[in-house]
């Protein structure tokens, strides 16, 4: 995700109204009102294409931009390296979401649909320069390995002085997938435990096993440290522009990067914003075995060894990414000339990508680098087990 998307993206998150909004929310051109997860499969052209979306209520609510907001991401069936989604509603209430690699600032496509009658999601799509255009038509299916969740947002925050016009204020989220229950008790507890553990940690995610009882713990413990931390003295005598320095977030969000074949990917993704020039975001990938309840690990991935010869091919991953040439110095784009391997990674059913978050290896506005490496590039680094296991899916 590059820092221009994501400061959009966090501007609008953070005035979602919460799930339970007693004003009804309109049906979106998706066909569902309200916080919604969609997993759609279909075609751009003749091209086999699956899509993992997000709609969530915006507060922008009687602006050109509608009711809702759109994240998420899409992958050509042949490659299964996901793309960034971000979306809106223009003024004909049709949905526009744009694509982009996980780095730079360019759009690399345009989707522009809606949900006809017959219940599919269609409309054009556009190259990101404007010289192709596509007919595309997607359905909402869930098959057999693919898991259906709920959304569900929470949002509170706290006026440090509320009789101060213009109080500063802190800001508090979440965005949770809840996963839909299936037959199989035993599997939900592992999924929604999972789910726990990668938005609020191993140990509170043990202690609570209720989500808006989750909230409530965190949120009051942010807002203790908000009034500990703000000097109340220095903001009386601030003006409104320096009083926005004040103004502390904090959002954790759960998102698809990829759900199909018992395989699924999630993203956890936070921001944080306590003064300065601007917030910290990073998204910390899981890959879940749901057919063996497990979570991977990359001695699960590779045999041993991985270590000295993953980043060979990640240099080769960031050089096709940022269009560099073999006499290019990757120092060019990151700040050395080299990559080291992370831990931060996650799985499709045909390659890894490893996600680096903001100053990890390059720059605040270079943004999210995610690096993909498909597996028919490395084939023999691949454990035998997990190879049968990709063939079983």
């Amino acid at each position: 995700m590059n820092a221009l998307n994501f400061r959009s993206f966090v501007l609008q998150l953070l005035f979602i109204a919460v799930s339970t909004v007693v004003m009804a929310q309109p049906i979106s051109p998706l066909g569902k009102s309200g916080s919604a997860y969609f997993h759609f499969v279909g075609t751009i052209g003749k091209i086999p294409v699956t899509m993992d979306l997000m709609q969530e209520p915006s507060r922008y609510f009687e602006q050109a931009r509608g009711a809702y907001d759109f994240s998420g991401s899409y992958y050509y069936n042949r490659m299964e390296s996901p793309l960034q989604l971000y979306g809106y509603l223009d003024e004909n209430n049709k949905l526009i979401l744009t694509e982009s690699e996980s780095s730079g600032l360019e759009y690399s496509g345009f989707f522009s649909g809606k949900v006809g009658e017959d219940g599919l999601f269609s409309g054009t799509w556009m190259s990101g320069d404007s010289s192709r255009t596509l007919k595309f038509v997607l359905k909402e299916t869930y098959p057999e390995g693919t898991l259906g969740f709920d959304v569900s947002i929470m949002l509170d925050s706290l006026k440090l002085k509320p009789e101060l016009k213009g109080s500063p204020q802190a800001t508090f989220g979440q965005s949770w997938l809840l996963p839909r229950k299936t037959k199989d008790a035993a599997f939900d507890q592992f999924v929604e435990r999972q789910l726990r553990n990668g938005m609020v940690g191993d140990s509170l995610g043990q202690l609570y096993r209720d989500v808006p009882a989750l909230f409530k713990v965190l949120k009051d413990d942010f807002f203790a440290r908000y009034r500990e931390e703000v000097d109340l003295e220095a903001i009386e005598g601030d003006d409104v522009f320096s009083m926005a320095m004040w103004n502390y977030e904090e959002f954790t969000k759960a998102e698809v990067a990829y759900n199909q074949n018992n395989l699924l990917t999630l993203g956890y993704l936070s921001y944080s914003y306590y003064g300065g020039a601007h917030g910290m975001y990073a998204t910390g990938y899981v890959t879940y075995d749901l057919k063996k309840q497990k979570l991977f690990k990359l001695t699960d991935v590779f045999k041993p060894g991985y270590e000295e010869k993953i980043p060979v091919f990640l240099e080769r991953a960031l050089r096709r990414q940022f269009n560099l040439q073999s006499d290019q110095a990757l120092s060019e784009v990151l700040f050395e000339d080299s990559i080291g391997l992370t831990e931060n990674f996650g799985l499709t059913g045909k390659g890894i990508f490893f996600n680096y978050v903001p100053y990890e290896i390059a720059a605040y506005a270079a943004g999210e680098i995610k690096l993909f490496v498909p597996f028919s590039e490395i084939t023999d680094l691949l454990q035998p087990e997990f190879v049968k296991r990709l063939s079983s899916q």
